[in-house]
């Protein structure tokens, strides 16, 4: 007598041996691939036209996203301006309590300073947003933050009239 489960058993082979199918072991499904690659770049893209055009709203058109960035060594960052060298990233981490959590990797921020030195920039930063979110945090270093608030001070406005 063939046993039910036959198609469906890992030990198949051994049906005449097996009882009452105690040597039944199920057959694994195969697990679906995670979508990855094209449309997580494309996100990736995404948020770094977003960085550079909501730049350029601020200051003057001058922050440009770097095409091909981190595909070849002599395109640092995602977006530049003739002083600053951006790192972009976004994330869609959600922790067990349900809030939107990012982790700031030391690596990020020692790859970026080093590639700003090497291509003349005075800042680097890395500009970040939680997906779902329309607000852009920045991650600078402190004395680089200082220096800009002291140089502000300095800055004075042509007055209107």
């Amino acid at each position: 007598m063939l046993c039910p489960k036959i198609h469906s058993c890992r030990n198949s082979a051994y049906c005449a041996t097996c009882e009452n199918q105690s040597m039944y072991k199920s057959v694994e499904k195969p697990k679906p691939k995670l979508k990855t690659g094209k449309k997580k770049k494309k996100e990736g893209i995404a948020f770094e036209d977003k960085v550079a055009k909501t730049y350029n709203k601020i200051a003057q058109n001058i922050a440009k996203r770097r095409p091909g960035s981190g595909a070849v060594w002599y395109k640092p960052g995602d977006v530049v301006t003739p002083d600053i060298l951006m790192e972009a990233k976004e994330r869609g981490t959600v922790t067990a309590k349900g809030e939107k959590s990012i982790s700031i990797k030391k690596d990020w921020l020692e790859k970026i300073e080093r590639e700003s030195w090497a291509a003349g920039k005075t800042f680097w930063c890395l500009p970040f947003h939680y997906k779902g979110d329309d607000r852009i945090y920045v991650v600078i270093d402190f004395e680089d933050l200082v220096t800009l608030v002291e140089d502000q001070k300095y800055i004075q406005l042509p007055e209107t009239s």
